[in-house]
């Protein structure tokens, strides 16, 4: 409930007193959930190294090890370490591969790694299980981009736009799983694509110039709060 209100440090606290309890006569106690939830509270508070160590503390037992390793893997991309990434996150997904955000990621650190027929592969894999995966498809798209494959990547792009409709908060939600990965031009890059009808849209605007600061590119959101609202 504190964590829910956003009183971090209060939670964090809170789990730790948890934790401390639970631990007393066994160090790695049957249920990890106060180690996944301290993880989340530090995430929160920026506290990185803790959330991560907290997260694979999490994982130690089994109801908890697809969400503790698919936390793990959104700090392993934050820190640009792709190989771990991928390690961690095919661990989350063999313990649920239902997780469409999780696809996400692991095309992602293939992208980056280079190998991307793998992850042309996966995120096909992924648009099986669910065509609506947008980011799932907006990756398929920036394989191909990678790949100069100019043809290709005209007929995703048309796709994303029309299974998107560019809505605007269908595409904040999938921003959001970028900017949880600290990919915030890539989630700015793909708020753009919103319709733009509503570019009058206060949460669309808000979220383009926040995740523009969070990438450290100032300069560009002005500009796009002068394009798209001229009479400031």
């Amino acid at each position: 409930m504190v964590l829910a209100k956003r009183q971090f440090s209060k939670s964090e606290s809170y789990f730790r007193t948890a934790i401390a309890t639970a631990t007393q006569r066994n160090p790695n106690p049957y249920d990890s959930e106060p180690y996944y939830n301290l993880g989340l509270s530090l995430s929160f508070q920026n506290k990185v190294d803790d959330a991560y160590n907290a997260f694979f503390k999490a994982a130690w037992s089994s109801a908890w090890q697809d969400g503790a390793y698919f936390s793990v893997a959104q700090i392993d991309i934050q820190r640009k370490d792709y190989s771990r990434a991928l390690e961690h996150i095919n661990w989350s997904l063999d313990r649920n591969a239902r997780n469409g955000k999780a696809y996400l990621l692991k095309i992602h650190a293939l992208r980056k790694l280079k190998r991307i027929n793998e992850a042309i592969y996966v995120a096909d894999v992924a648009l099986k299980r669910d065509n609506f995966n947008l980011s799932a498809l907006y990756e398929l798209y920036n394989c191909y981009v990678d790949l100069d494959d100019e043809s290709k990547t005209d007929e995703l792009f048309s796709r994303f736009l029309l299974i998107g409709r560019g809505n605007a908060h269908t595409l904040i939600d999938f921003a959001i799983e970028y900017a949880a990965l600290g990919l915030y031009k890539d989630a700015a890059e793909l708020l753009l694509c919103a319709d733009t009808k509503g570019s009058d849209d206060a949460m669309l605007n808000y979220y383009i110039g926040h995740y523009w600061c969070k990438g450290g590119i100032r300069i560009r959101v002005l500009l796009i709060c002068k394009m798209r609202q001229p009479n400031i």
